[in-house]
Formats: structure tokens, C-alpha cells, sequence
């Protein structure tokens, strides 16, 4: 388990509530469910629907699951098929400016998701059944489960910020 991820968010997370002991198949399956989960969390909110003490509107947060889950998905086949690959860090918001996150119509946004999360879960299986180990230039060395565990996450916690959007436009 990666405990730097763990020392600065905690375990639980101190925000969502992530575990971070949880099982792959758990994991899994909260990833297949994101998308009816997000959709069920937006219900009737506008894709630029904020939150004041975020930095992102609602669209903007789902893409950045997307995205995420999608760059992470590339890692893992890459690292499973032979490839030497280094996980680097990449800049979200620097991502988020130039894909215009903000102007994506909720439904593209969530369209994206619904698209990676079966490849993200074969992407991760292909890893896991290599045993292969992941380096990442700030996290170190990952199997695949600490991966997916990091970007469980990721989109959990997004959840729960979708969650604190929601609440607030719908006050």
C-alpha cells in the first residue's frame, strides 16, 4: 500500500471516507458503478454547477475522473506489454485549461467516463496478471493494485465533491 498517499490524506481519508484496504473486486466495482453514481449525484444540475470552496464546476471534476482513470489505464498497458514507463506526475489544472474542462457539456463529460472505466478494469487486470511493478517519480515503485487503489480514490473523493456541488445548488 502507498503510505505516502496515505500520510497525506489519511486512512480513512479524512474528507470522503475512502478506505484504502479495500479489495481489488471492491474497487472494481466501484468503478464500474461511477458513471450511474456521478449521473445520480448530478441529476438535473447544469455542467457548470460549482461549489464555492472548489476550484472546479461539476463537468470539470467528472473529466478529470476520466481523464485520470484513461492516463492511468495507458500506464498500466504500457508497463504490461514490456514497455519501460515511468509514471509522471501531470498538471490537472494545466489539463483541465487546455481540454476547456468548464465548456464540456455535462452529458460529453459524462460520456467520457462511462467510456474508460471497462478499459481502465481490463487495463488493471492486464497489469495485475503480469505482477508488473509501476515506477512513479513521486510516488515510487506501485504494483497495480496500489494503482488502482490511488485512483479509487481519486474518483471517490470527486464523488464526494460532486456530492458537496450538488448539495449547494440544490440548497
Amino acid at each position: 500500500m502507498n503510505h505516502l498517499q496515505i500520510q497525506f490524506y489519511g486512512d480513512p481519508c479524512r474528507d470522503c471516507g475512502y478506505a484504502w484496504s479495500q479489495s481489488a473486486d471492491a474497487l472494481i466495482a466501484e468503478l464500474l458503478r461511477l458513471p450511474a453514481t456521478y449521473r445520480a449525484t448530478l441529476a438535473g444540475l447544469e455542467g457548470t454547477a460549482a461549489h464555492p470552496e472548489l476550484g472546479w464546476c461539476a463537468a470539470a471534476y467528472v473529466l478529470h475522473v476520466a481523464d485520470n482513470l484513461r492516463i492511468h489505464a495507458e500506464r498500466m498497458a504500457a508497463t504490461a506489454r514490456g514497455g519501460p514507463f515511468v509514471f509522471e506526475q501531470y498538471d490537472a489544472d494545466a489539463l483541465a485549461e487546455v481540454r476547456d474542462y468548464a465548456g464540456v457539456p455535462l452529458e460529453g463529460a459524462l460520456w467520457s467516463l462511462e467510456c474508460i472505466v471497462g478499459p481502465y478494469v481490463e487495463a488493471f487486470r492486464e497489469a495485475s496478471t503480469s505482477a508488473v511493478v509501476l515506477a512513479h517519480s513521486a510516488r515510487g515503485d506501485q504494483s497495480a493494485l496500489e494503482v488502482l487503489r490511488g485512483n479509487a480514490h481519486d474518483a471517490h473523493h470527486h464523488g464526494w465533491d460532486l456530492g458537496r456541488i450538488a448539495g449547494a445548488n440544490r440548497a
